[in-house]
C-alpha cells in the first residue's frame, strides 16, 4: 500500500493553509432602512385610545399619510422599513454564489378625528 497520494494531498492542503488561501469561506451584510416599530412601542398602542400625536412623538414622523377622505375622515399613517441581506459563500475556486433578500415591513395606522382605530402590517419578500 502506498502512503504518496497521502502525503502529496496532506502538503497541498497544508501550503494552502499556510499561504492564507482561503478555502471555505461565506459571510453575510444587513442593512436597515426606515422605521422600525418594535414590539415594546406596539405594546403601549390601543385602538380607542391612542392619539395620532402621541404615536408620532414615538415612533417619528411617518413614511408616507394618506390623507383624511372627505367621506369618512380616516387618516392612514405609514411606517417602512427594508431589510436587505446580502450572503456570499466561496469553496476554493470552484463554487462562489451570492444572495440577496428584502424584506419590507409596513405597519399601518388608521385615525378618525386624531384617534386610532385599527393598526396592521404587511410584509413582503424577495
Amino acid at each position: 500500500m502506498k502512503k504518496t497520494p497521502l502525503i502529496a494531498t496532506t502538503l497541498i492542503a497544508a501550503s494552502l493553509l499556510g499561504t492564507g488561501c482561503t478555502i471555505i469561506s461565506s459571510h453575510s451584510k444587513t442593512h436597515v432602512s426606515g422605521t422600525t416599530v418594535n414590539q415594546e412601542t406596539l405594546s403601549k398602542v390601543e385602538p380607542g385610545y391612542t392619539s395620532k400625536s402621541w404615536l408620532i412623538s414615538a415612533l417619528g414622523e411617518p413614511n408616507s399619510i394618506t390623507p383624511p377622505s372627505s367621506e369618512d375622515g380616516v387618516e392612514i399613517l405609514r411606517y417602512t422599513s427594508k431589510q436587505v441581506t446580502d450572503r456570499h459563500a466561496h469553496l476554493l475556486l470552484i463554487f462562489n454564489d451570492h444572495s440577496t433578500n428584502v424584506k419590507e415591513e409596513t405597519y399601518l395606522f388608521e385615525f378618525k378625528d386624531g384617534i386610532l382605530n385599527r393598526y396592521w402590517k404587511e410584509v413582503s419578500k424577495r
